[in-house]
């Protein structure tokens, strides 16, 4: 135990500098900004936000020494860090897409430049892996979370920042993604607090460590940890059992729990939560980190995101023992969402299901699992806030009462969450309108996998007894990734998956024929497009010995035919035999062996 930790700090121990961050090659983006009526309405709804955010927040912060003072780091009080960088966050969007509205928000180009500037710079000085002071610095649960904010805010406006600022940048990306040398926590089948947020946003800062530090030394490390922490942030038990490879290995060899309920829903504070559900795009964010870096997209990133989905548009909630009405939480043509248990925010918080909804239709087999398009619910929520806003000059959501917390009203953290929400979904489909969207895959392998494998010739099939088939085939050379397993089907339905090229299977019926089909997978989880494919007939039980023809052969004789041989020894016995309505007086053993005569009282 003392050698493999020596060996994890000596493993963690590099400290990253600005020459290890590639800068976004911006070039090599068409920049085709998107021109849909949701893309549209998702660019004024950011600008507002960053409008509210500098009146009503960075403009009451006192300056020292050229930088916005921080409120000082506590438990209590974290969202005093999650502010900023949320909103470095959302101003880089707007400047790095080129959607900044001067207009809207009330403030030149070259101002909000140089605020976003500032406030970037006054984070990263009071991180505390950057030298920050005990009570500024912040280390913390949650900062992850709130590096992978800044960070990506940072990188989007990378060229406007010093030398200085982009070595803390990168320092304080890797510090974070450092931290996770162990397994995730599972909530399995509790009914309280979900594991699937905080194991989501855990892994934020190593995704986004991997698009800007791809040739750290650490970066083959974070990506096989983000693999496992995000593939464990909304796994379903029955993922353990899933045939199915993610990022090259299967479910059950990554995790060992799972964070959500079968049918797609999540606990958390107690409550069966949709707002929690939401969060599943923590792990979605890497497909803009990946995008933009030009790399894979992780399958682990959206992994179950259609079954997330599904759940919200299609999975009814029953009363009992959900609340009244029951049914879906996305109801046809209605903004706001039903909450199967109540909520401990606000029923208001629709910016999250916008966000989710956006997000679904730019993956083609998660918006499948919809009858109405994603783009639909994102587009009524996102013309409710639209009008929300117009209630008010100041370019914020909520009225109060709408979201109240802790005394404030509105709350600021929940305008600027809200205007994340906002800033990805438009980032996101700038990056897919740009042709930038990268493909989902197995992130792991060096180059794109996208040939399935051949089909295994020579298959073979054999009885081998009465409840045993020997199946065996050629081995498959794949001319990408490689052949990982070889998935096995009995009459097209799953029964095994193995690297091997020979199966047994048992426990099966006698006298029963089974029809085999085996797929090969490489490690990009392409499965050959036609089965190599056999059948085989369990031998039959020698043992039983079943009556298959009676006949008779005169009033006094009666010939029987039996399944298979009898023992003459014993069939000659007459206590054997019995019979109903007539008495058995002799036995006979025919010659062909499987038939005997009986001599009875005239039928």
């Amino acid at each position: 135990m003392k050698f493999l930790i020596i060996t994890l700090l000596v493993s963690f121990s590099f400290s990253a500098t600005r020459i290890d961050v590639v800068p976004i090659n911006w070039a090599g983006i068409k920049s085709t900004p998107p021109s849909d009526s949701l893309s549209l309405t998702t660019k004024k709804l950011m600008n507002n936000s960053i409008k509210y955010f500098i009146s009503h927040y960075l403009e009451t912060l006192p300056d020292s020494a050229g930088l916005f003072r921080l409120s000082a780091y506590t438990d209590s009080n974290h969202s005093k860090i999650r502010e900023p960088a949320t909103g470095s966050e959302l101003i880089g969007t707007a400047l790095a897409t080129g959607s900044y509205d001067s207009l809207i928000v009330g403030k030149g180009l070259n101002e909000i430049v140089s605020t976003e500037v500032k406030l970037i710079k006054s984070l990263t000085t009071v991180y505390w892996g950057n030298g920050g002071t005990f009570l500024g610095g912040w280390n913390c649960w949650q900062c992850a979370l709130w590096a992978a904010q800044c960070g990506l805010g940072a990188w989007l406006v990378w060229d406007k920042l010093d030398t200085l600022t982009q070595t803390q940048i990168a320092r304080m990306l890797e510090k974070e993604a450092n931290k996770l040398y162990y397994d995730p926590p599972y909530c399995n089948d509790c009914t309280d607090d979900t594991k699937a947020e905080e194991n989501a946003w855990m892994a934020m800062a190593m995704t986004l460590s991997i698009a800007m530090m791809p040739n750290h030394p650490n970066a083959s490390t974070w990506k096989t940890r983000a693999s496992q922490w995000m593939l464990s942030a909304f796994a379903r038990e029955s993922d353990l059992r899933r045939n199915v490879l993610v990022d090259g290995k299967l479910p059950r060899d990554w995790i060992r729990g799972w964070n959500m309920n079968e049918n797609g829903y999540v606990y958390n504070h107690g409550l069966t939560h949709p707002d929690y559900m939401c969060t599943i795009m923590l792990n979605v964010y890497s497909s803009m980190y990946q995008s933009l870096a030009g790399q894979t997209i992780s399958q682990a990133a959206i992994y179950n995101f259609d079954e997330v989905y599904n759940c919200f548009a299609n999975y009814k909630f029953p009363v009992p023992p959900f609340r009244a009405p029951g049914g879906t939480i996305y109801q046809e043509g209605k903004a706001n969402v039903y909450y199967p248990s109540g909520t401990d925010w606000s029923n208001a918080r629709i910016d999250l299901h916008l966000q989710v909804s956006a997000f679904a239709s730019l993956f083609p087999d998660v918006a499948k699992r919809s009858a109405i398009h994603p783009d639909v619910w994102a587009k009524i929520r996102a013309d409710t806030i639209e009008w929300r806003m117009k209630r008010f000059t100041t370019g914020q959501q909520y009225a109060p009462g709408e979201w109240d917390y802790a005394g404030q009203s509105p709350w600021i953290l929940a305008e600027v969450m809200g205007g994340s929400m906002f800033s990805s979904t438009y980032l996101a489909r700038w990056i897919k309108s740009s042709g930038a969207f990268s493909k989902v895959g197995n992130w792991h392998l060096t180059t794109p996998d996208t040939v399935p494998p051949n089909t295994p010739a020579n298959i073979s099939a054999t009885a081998a007894d009465m409840s045993t088939i020997a199946l065996r085939w050629n081995r498959v050379t794949d001319v990408g990734s490689g052949t990982a397993y070889y998935l096995l089907l009995r009459d097209n339905k799953e029964i095994a998956i193995t690297k091997d090229t020979a199966y047994t299977d048992n426990n099966l019926l006698s006298g029963t024929t089974f029809s085999y089909k085996v797929f090969p997978i490489d490690f990009n989880n392409n499965k050959s497009l036609s089965p190599a494919a056999a059948s085989a007939t369990t031998l039959s039980d020698a043992s039983a010995l079943l009556p298959v023809k009676a006949a008779v052969i005169d009033s006094a004789t009666l010939n029987i035919a039996f399944s298979n041989n009898v023992d003459s020894s014993t069939a000659s016995l007459l206590s054997n035999y019995t019979g109903e309505g007539f008495t058995i007086s002799g036995v006979t053993v025919c010659k062909s062996g499987n038939e005997v005569l009986l001599k009875i009282s005239p039928l």
